[in-house]
């Protein structure tokens, strides 16, 4: 008998290139907006992949909900199209991805595909970083010198389910600049060796666990992961490693210093989750990555009654513990700190609202500000950051008063400043208060002063900056922008905006359009996400890509207007906000 006619009837091997796509959050996004997540994938898949694939002659084997499974005869077809799929994502109305690429036999079966090659991409896209793309070495070895990539080596990887572990490569476009490429050129992060550990802590936080063998369970358990790294990542002296380097690790036997010593981490945070009936457990615990010591371990027993919620929540209280135990107590003892655990922990709730971007998240971080306030009245960050979310209420359009909003701001400043408070948080809201009230010289002076003064616990120099770029000191704005991301852990979403927009008036497009870019990515929703990327790429003659963009914020925004754009830009030369204004304007935003 031959190989043939061994073979089941309707079955056959051929070599392939397989890609496999996955939403970004998609369980979050059903959650929040069931209806309009499969509206928004929907029209992904009609309008931009469907296309998309069959310009790069691939095959869309099947779609499942959330991910899509697609077959390509060339290795560079492939890399080209998850390239190009990236790339269109990044205006794709709030949907991101991870994508998987391999090259390997593969069966097929009635047009479906499956066998070692299928399944090997389908773990490489969950190793990859949102808006990122994984493949293997075998994949590498086809397109090396025939598509235009950059190629870091992530090292070999035990995926799940696959019995030797593959050399894993995370690629993206060479002839492209990308918001992270657009900081480092600016030397904003300078890479270290992976050992030398600076000054402050360096965790990593792996995969929790899933003990109970449920498929929902298992998202949990990696939200919950993946939102400690989002959340652990803000924490001011506190280096947080990617998401990458962490579930590399995932169903492998490694003791927690072995893991603290591949990654250069001085601490482990690991858990698991287990849940009976209508009970969950989570158990977390930070290991010393030298000593193997337990640092601390906590349980967290719920109900389950709303996942998210409790996902949300249990994320919050780590994030917490960890700050306290990390930290030596930072807040306590730095200016305008307090003391008080619950006040603290009011406050920091208040910092993860806050930083969300959204008016409904503004409003409930000004709620949690005040509370840490009447818990601790002389905790006078509590009070600032309250301030704060007036001020941006007011400049981000969410105000029906904005008067009303500034003049808070200014109420508080002076308060504080005549009971004798000076603090860095303070000198930077001062500063950028003064501005909006279109004292500019006032204003410089007064960032010039923050900047001396030291930088802000949730913006570093970010507020500073904004001063001196509304009223045209450019450089000196990129000069404290740099020096924030240099020295925050977490870059700030401000300081990207900031960026793109003093990139743009400074004539480097290509970076204003990358940091854009990222901007829209990091804030999904934001209206500003899509007017700053519309305004870079039409400051830099990317005239269709400008009217693309545009076109879809104004199905999101059908109602705002240039004056509305207008209201909320002071700068001091009205030439350039007139300049500003025309680029949106060709872009297509009405008068």
């Amino acid at each position: 008998m031959t190989n043939t006619e061994a073979e089941p009837k309707g079955e056959r091997r051929r070599l392939a290139a397989i890609l496999v796509a996955d939403v970004v959050g998609y369980s979050s996004l059903m959650e929040r907006d069931e209806d309009g997540t499969l509206r928004r994938i929907g029209m992904w898949r009609d309008e931009i992949m469907a296309p998309l694939v069959a310009r790069h002659h691939g095959r869309v084997v099947k779609t499942m909900g959330d991910g899509a499974l697609v077959e390509f005869a060339s290795a560079v077809d492939a890399t080209r199209a998850a390239l190009d799929w990236q790339s269109a994502a990044v205006n794709s109305a709030g949907l991101q991805f991870r994508i998987g690429l391999n090259v390997g036999d593969v069966i097929v079966e009635d047009e479906d595909v499956f066998g070692t090659g299928v399944n090997v991409a389908a773990r490489l896209e969950e190793a990859a970083d949102p808006g990122g793309i994984c493949i293997s070495a075998d994949m590498l070895g086809h397109i090396r010198g025939r598509v235009e990539i950059e190629a870091t080596d992530l090292g070999a990887m035990q995926l799940k389910n696959i019995g030797a572990p593959v050399q894993v490569f995370a690629i993206a476009r060479r002839s492209s600049v990308t918001g992270q490429d657009a900081l480092s050129a600016m030397q904003l992060r300078p890479p270290r060796p992976p050992l030398d550990l600076p000054p402050h802590p360096v965790l990593a936080v792996l995969p929790f666990l899933s003990m109970t063998r449920v498929a929902d369970q298992d998202y949990f358990a990696d939200g919950l992961s993946e939102d400690l790294i989002t959340a652990l990542s803000y924490l001011r002296g506190l280096t947080v490693l990617s998401r990458t380097s962490s579930f590399a690790f995932r169903d492998r036997s490694v003791t927690a210093t072995e893991v603290a010593n591949r990654l250069g981490a001085g601490y482990v945070l690991e858990g698991s989750v287990r849940s009976s009936g209508d009970r969950l457990r989570v158990t977390a615990q930070l290991i010393d990555g030298v000593t193997g010591a337990h640092v601390w371990a906590e349980r967290y027993d719920r109900l389950l009654s709303d996942v998210f919620a409790i996902q949300d929540e249990i994320a919050q209280a780590i994030v917490l513990a960890m700050q306290v135990q990390l930290s030596d107590g930072e807040l306590a003892h730095s200016p305008g700190g307090t003391g008080k655990y619950e006040a603290w922990a009011a406050f920091h709730q208040g910092v993860i609202a806050h930083l969300t971007y959204t008016a409904e998240d503004n409003l409930r971080a000004r709620r949690l500000y005040a509370r840490a306030a009447v818990l601790d009245p002389e905790f006078v960050d509590a009070r600032v950051f309250g301030a704060w979310t007036h001020w941006q209420h007011a400049r981000s359009g969410f105000s029906k008063d904005r008067a009303a909003d500034f003049a808070e701001c200014r109420s508080v400043v002076k308060e504080l400043r005549n009971s004798g408070v000076d603090t860095a948080n303070l000198r930077h809201l001062d500063a950028v208060t003064w501005l909006m009230e279109g004292d500019y010289d006032t204003a410089i002076s007064t960032a010039q002063a923050a900047v001396r003064a030291g930088k802000s616990r949730l913006f570093g120099n970010t507020p500073a900056a904004i001063v001196f770029i509304y009223c045209g000191r450019y450089d000196a704005a990129i000069d404290v922008l740099r020096e924030t991301i240099r020295s925050v852990p977490a870059t700030p979403n401000d300081t990207i905006y900031n960026l793109a927009m003093v990139s743009s008036l400074t004539g480097a497009h290509e970076r204003a359009i990358a940091l854009a870019e990222e901007y829209k990515r990091r804030v999904q929703g934001d209206l500003y996400g899509w007017t700053t990327l519309a305004f870079a790429c039409g400051a830099a003659g990317v005239t269709d890509r400008a009217r693309e963009t545009m076109l879809e914020f104004r199905e999101l925004y059908p109602d705002y207007r240039l004056s509305d754009f207008a209201a909320h830009e002071p700068f001091r030369d009205p030439r350039t906000l007139d300049s500003i204004l025309a680029v949106m304007r060709a872009a297509g935003l009405p008068d």
